[in-house]
């Protein structure tokens, strides 16, 4: 059996779920951020993986997306300000990279993993409410080319995150 048709059925049944998601909701952001996601997972072999700090990184190639959780963002409360990197900074796994002021106080946002950061999300800059709104979607913090890709191997998948926060 091939890869191809053990995946199909997966990837027939999200699509099912998708399509009866926009049915229902009409929403043109979710379909945008389901769809990618989708298709990251089942094409391009994206996966999210999770620090114990409750940041999240989904990696395409060698570039990672990086935000904080839906948990974190829960926690804080109202974020009111984000205080992005600058593109091209280095930084290790574990430094801070970015700071989130809320309502309740402020929290360094760390690095997942070592790299470069590359791009910074600008709407954060005028809608910080964007990571309450989406914390693992649109508000997405910054991407990291990755310098050390085998320091993805050492954060938690989806089920040992969910672990931990019991």
């Amino acid at each position: 059996m091939d890869c191809q048709s053990v995946l199909l059925p997966f990837v027939v049944l999200a699509w099912k779920l998708l399509w009866l998601e926009l049915l229902l909701l009409n929403n043109k952001k979710l379909k945008e951020s389901t769809c990618c996601r989708i298709l990251c997972f089942f094409y391009q072999g994206g996966m999210m993986k999770f620090t114990e700090t409750h940041e999240w990184i989904e990696v395409q190639g060698d570039v990672g997306t990086v935000g904080v959780t839906e948990y974190a963002q829960k926690e804080l409360g109202d974020i009111v300000y984000v205080e992005l990197p600058k593109v091209g900074k280095s930084v290790k796994a574990g430094e801070e990279a970015v700071v989130l002021e809320s309502t309740k106080a402020a929290a360094d946002v760390y690095a997942p993993v070592s790299g470069t950061i590359v791009e910074v999300n600008q709407a954060l800059q005028q809608t910080a409410e964007l990571v309450n709104r989406s914390a693992e979607g649109e508000g997405w913090l910054f991407k990291i080319r990755l310098s050390q890709p085998q320091e993805m191997d050492k954060l938690l998948d989806g089920t040992s995150y969910r672990e931990k926060l019991k």
